[in-house]
């Protein structure tokens, strides 16, 4: 199933024809599911409906025809064919008073299809409100086709009859609070998967990657002026993030040229195997000491170093002389190596074990704290993240995930995840 762009609606649009003739207008709201007017397919033979789509060109059959509520001018045809790569709607709740919308759909004084722009007035009363839009005729053929939220460019409605047919006064629509109600599982379609991920461990994607654009900046700005960097936070406050993110926009960020080279201590067992890793990384024979630093020095472009659980180097298996060397390739503005290191306490605490007991990182990597999100941060995590979503999380609710998380990014991932969830299982009834 393909993703739907804010421009593509229209690609969803087909056109209902009964026994060979114009009659209507229907859009994909599923994998293989037209929504229309019942009035525009009713006490018609299912063999007598074809679906025509012009975005494929292409004819389709019906197999059923799902009228559940005899009360509610509405209908879901059932496609006989599988059709890859499938665009559908994304839907909103209600528009307000005002709202402009759009639709286009196919009527009979222009059957090849036309556009239409209207201005929501409100709704109507009674157990099953209608949007009443004015500043724009709706002709026959139009009945079914989908009202859209032009802010949004998502699907507040169906089409049902017009004000005037000669005139530009506007028509009726069905809105989505009862479409939902009519076909509640059409919700669940348009409930997008949970955008509160991943929950834990390190993104490495860039688009999930979430502000940290000053804290990026500042790397970068100490990178630039000829030092290294050490990151330094508790547990999953993001400091692997942001090493990925370094690796993803060193090509762009840094002023002089670097490869940049992530490696994960964790994933390292001792000197030996670091020695190894290192050099299938920058692809050279494996090697150390003087003739590491020769072959690194003969690497164009020069290498940017991102060490990541660099507490493990304290472990059994590590010894000083391999972190001195680090120190000595990483010393100086033309230094081989420039190094961004990740840590959960500061240099000063680390490598008690070296010569003077002095952190042998301490003086050639400046401190990067890396802090928690602040109140705007999450705020605006929480907006952006549902903007595509038919879920929203009220003041409250926000306010109690700041309390409770104190900013501390990866539990405010799982505080929005579970809150989330618990939205989709209330809005699809389970």
């Amino acid at each position: 199933m393909a993703s739907l762009s804010s421009q593509s609606w229209k690609t969803c649009v087909v056109r209902l024809d009964i026994n060979g003739k114009p009659n209507g207008t229907g859009f994909f709201v599923g994998v293989g599911l037209i929504l229309t007017c019942n009035h525009v397919v009713k006490d018609k033979p299912v063999s007598g409906i074809t679906v025509y789509w012009p975005h494929r060109d292409k004819t389709l059959n019906i197999t059923k025809v799902d009228h559940p509520n005899p009360e509610v001018d509405l209908a879901l045809l059932i496609v006989a064919e599988t059709i890859a790569e499938q665009p559908i709607v994304m839907m909103r709740e209600n528009p307000s008073e005002r709202d402009q919308l759009q639709t286009f759909g196919f009527p009979d004084n222009r059957q090849e299809g036309d556009p239409g722009t209207f201005e929501c007035v409100g709704l109507t009363g009674g157990r099953f409100p209608l949007i009443k839009f004015r500043s724009g005729q709706v002709r026959p053929g139009f009945s079914g086709s989908l009202l859209v939220h032009e802010a949004s460019q998502k699907v507040c409605g169906v089409i049902k009859s017009t004000l005037d047919r000669g005139s530009d006064l506007g028509g009726l629509a069905i809105p989505m609070s009862v479409i939902w109600q009519v076909f509640p599982r059409l919700k669940l379609k348009n409930i997008p998967r949970n955008p509160f991920v991943p929950t834990t461990g390190m993104i490495d994607q860039p688009h999930q990657f979430f502000d940290r654009k000053r804290e990026l900046r500042s790397v970068f700005d100490i990178l630039n002026s000829g030092s290294s960097v050490a990151v330094i936070g508790p547990r999953q406050m993001g400091k692997s993030s942001l090493l990925k993110a370094v690796e993803h926009h060193a090509e762009t960020m840094l002023i002089q040229s670097r490869y940049p080279v992530y490696l994960n201590l964790q994933t390292v067992e001792d000197d030996k195997d670091f020695y190894e890793a290192l050099c299938e990384e920058i692809g050279v024979r494996v090697c150390r000491g003087y003739k590491l630093t020769q072959a690194l020095k003969k690497l164009e472009p020069k290498v940017l170093l991102l060490l990541d659980e660099i507490e493990k180097m304290t472990w059994n298996g590590f010894t000083e002389q391999i972190r001195s060397q680090l120190r000595g390739l990483a010393d100086g503005g033309e230094a081989p190596l420039r190094l961004v290191v990740s840590a959960s306490v500061p240099l000063g605490e680390l490598f008690t074990d070296s010569h003077g007991g002095v952190s042998p990182f301490q003086n050639i990597c400046l401190e990067q704290f890396l802090p928690g999100w602040d109140k705007t941060m999450i705020q605006r995590l929480i907006t952006e993240r549902l903007a595509d979503t038919p879920i929203s999380f009220n003041d409250e609710e926000m306010g109690q995930i700041i309390e409770e998380t104190e900013g501390h990014p990866q539990r405010v991932m799982v505080a929005c995840f579970q809150l989330y969830n618990a939205y989709r299982d209330q809005l699809i009834g389970f």
